[in-house]
């Protein structure tokens, strides 16, 4: 396993990712083209992808920017390939260049994904990687109910 730390995604790396993107998240973010892909990129500033890659595949993204003068990440790790520690060291990761890092997580089981399997809530996952969730801090849209978790050095 490598892991590729890169500033700026080829095409064919935006495609893997975009790819990875429809069949882990649920169907309700499903990126319809490259277009939808490129607006969601053009959203974050000061990007740092981070791309977990065995036998030439990606298997796994992590991904750091700026918003509003906070860290903040998202992370797509495929499903083939969870449970085996690439998120909890992309975590660790990230712990040792940030002093804080914030996320949006989907803290219900109700989701499908595009395969109609059941999109599992990671807050769990992060909960276990010392993230707090801080329930008082929601994001609803059409598209996705979520929850903000935050991990700060202690």
């Amino acid at each position: 396993m490598e892991v590729l730390k890169i500033k700026h995604l080829s095409n064919t790396q935006k495609s893997a990712l975009m790819n990875l993107w429809n069949q882990e998240y649920p169907k309700s973010l499903f990126l319809k083209n490259s277009t939808d892909f490129d607006t969601y990129l053009s959203s974050i500033d000061q990007a740092i992808h981070f791309l977990v890659i065995q036998k030439n595949e990606i298997v796994g993204w992590f991904v750091d920017f700026k918003r509003e003068g906070e860290n903040w990440f998202a992370m797509i790790i495929d499903r083939n390939h969870q449970h085996k520690g690439i998120g909890s060291m992309l975590l660790n990761q990230a712990k040792a260049r940030h002093q804080k890092l914030l996320g949006w997580v989907i803290d219900q089981d109700n989701e499908l994904r595009v395969d109609n399997s059941t999109y599992p809530s990671p807050i769990q996952f992060y909960i276990k990687n010392e993230f707090v969730v801080r329930k008082e801090v929601r994001l609803e849209t059409p598209k996705i109910s979520a929850v903000q978790i935050e991990w700060s050095r202690k």
